[in-house]
This record gives C-alpha cells, sequence and structure tokens, in this order.
C-alpha cells in the first residue's frame, strides 16, 4: 500500500483514505 506511495501528496491521499475507512467501519 504505501509502496504505491510515490509522492507524498499520494502518501497524505492514502492516509486520509485509510482513515476514512477506519472511521466508517468503527
Amino acid at each position: 500500500m504505501l509502496a504505491q506511495a510515490k509522492t507524498r501528496k499520494e502518501y497524505k491521499k492514502l492516509m486520509a483514505e485509510m482513515s476514512s475507512s477506519l472511521d466508517s467501519e468503527s
């Protein structure tokens, strides 16, 4: 997953998606 984040922008985007998915599951 992190390997796909080749730029900080993509990394922050992935983190935002992960955190939002965790929030929706809780």
